[in-house]
């Protein structure tokens, strides 16, 4: 993390903004009083460039972060903090409950790769005689994504920018399009879930065309290019200008550990799912004729319709504290 962040000029400083919780942890037991709420490094220091940058004002949120910025004659790191510095705090902090529940939206993502182009060429793979390699799917993800994006950009945007507010476009509208696209990892788990139930009810899976498959794809397509592009979107718009370089390392760190959560999901329904000592979890098997995914599908998409609603209340109650200030 900190070559990423000296790669993009250092404009992160982790002993400045870390510090943050541990100044106040030092200071829990001192009473906060506006009249120590003080700013020296700012005033001494006022051609600093990065304190220039943007200089935050004090806000009555997580009070507890206030105790960082009392001063008491030392400006030492670690035993003071300026104002800015614990509003900066405050901003990621009121921002975890959305970075946390997107991780958990994003879980079905992976499948979509792993379980159902290996589960499409059990199926009829054949068009117009040709035979089509069942991973070529993945290619109308990428068409959906560009095509969706270019729209989005040409068409959406501007009437955004024209009939809503400044505020509205800049934390609502990015909050309502990633919740759109997790609207659509639902709809394609819902999709996949239909698709192995039939193609385990076919007497022969060849008599299925693989394109059954198709419309999950083009729903994970859509998944992504609105929730990816829209969480990128809001944490650029929303952190402050220190901590703007984290929004893409966010949204990748949301990826990345919905993928690392996926495996202990895998392991945790096949132990669950298995009776005694056999082999008959819905997940055992070497081949797709032994599993459930149809089940595992339809448990993906119960999670994925929770884990939304958590989304939609925490991006609500940001939102609602966002215009109560």
């Amino acid at each position: 993390m900190e070559g990423i962040v000296n790669w993009r000029g250092n404009p992160v400083d982790s002993r400045k903004h870390g510090g943050v919780f541990v100044v106040a942890l030092k200071k829990r037991k001192i009473h906060v009083s506006p009249e120590n709420l003080e700013d020296p490094q700012i005033i001494e220091n006022a051609t600093d460039d990065m304190t220039s940058l943007e200089v935050l004002h004090h806000t009555k949120d997580l009070s507890f972060l206030d105790k960082a910025s009392m001063y008491t004659g030392d400006t030492d790191a670690w035993s003071y903090c300026d104002i800015s510095q614990v509003e900066e705090a405050k901003i990621f902090v009121k921002m975890l409950p959305i970075f946390i529940s997107s991780i958990f939206c994003y879980l079905p993502f992976s499948f979509f790769f792993t379980l159902t182009a290996p589960a499409a060429s059990t199926m009829n793979t054949k068009i117009m005689g040709v035979k089509i390699a069942p991973a070529s799917l993945y290619a109308v993800a990428i068409v959906i994504q560009f095509v969706v994006l270019v729209m989005y950009n040409r068409f959406i945007v501007p009437v955004l920018q024209r009939y809503t507010s400044a505020r509205y476009y800049s934390s609502t509208s990015h909050l309502v399009r990633a919740g759109v696209g997790f609207v659509f990892a639902m709809l394609g788990t819902g999709v996949a879930a239909l698709v192995e139930r039939k193609r385990r009810m076919a007497e022969d899976p060849k008599d299925l065309s693989f394109l059954w498959s198709l419309p999950q794809f083009i729903c994970v397509g859509l998944m992504e290019i609105l929730s990816f592009v829209g969480l990128i979107e809001f944490f650029n718009n929303q952190l402050p200008v220190r901590l703007k370089p984290l929004s893409s390392s966010m949204v990748f760190c949301i990826v990345g550990t919905a993928i690392w959560l996926d495996g202990a999901l895998v392991a945790v329904i096949g132990r669950v799912t298995r009776h005694g000592d056999k082999d008959n979890g819905w997940l055992d098997g070497m081949g797709f004729e032994s599993t459930r995914l149809d089940l595992f599908y339809a448990f993906l998409t119960a999670l994925e319709f929770l884990c939304f609603f958590i989304f939609v209340f925490c991006a609500r109650r940001y939102l609602l504290r966002q215009s109560s200030q």
